[in-house]
């Protein structure tokens, strides 16, 4: 299946990168984490269910390190709609914006 990034989890991936580079003055941390998010998303790609379902209708998510990756399955098409960082605040998290 085809994986198509919303503008808000591109934005958050940069910001995710940003942030990992800025703080260990090295882009080796940061170049991992890609590497691990590209990686669970072929398997997103062919396994499209691997991902636990969420409280939210026809979400899942899939946990890489500290970070989850929230998607949706729309006509055979899969949408990664947030990148989560698991030590912010639970109550900040809202998946659809």
């Amino acid at each position: 299946m085809k994986i198509i990034w919303t503008k808000n989890a591109k934005n958050e991936l940069y910001e995710i990168k940003i942030f990992w580079d800025k703080k260990t003055r090295s882009m080796k941390y940061s170049s991992g984490l890609y590497l691990q998010i590209k990686e669970k998303l072929v398997n997103i790609s062919h396994f499209p269910e691997i991902g636990t379902r969420t409280s939210e209708k026809n979400i899942r998510k899939l946990i890489i390190d500290n970070y989850v990756i929230f998607y949706t399955i729309v006509n055979n098409e899969i949408y990664i709609l947030k990148i989560w960082d698991n030590r912010r605040n639970p109550d900040d998290l809202n998946i659809i914006n």
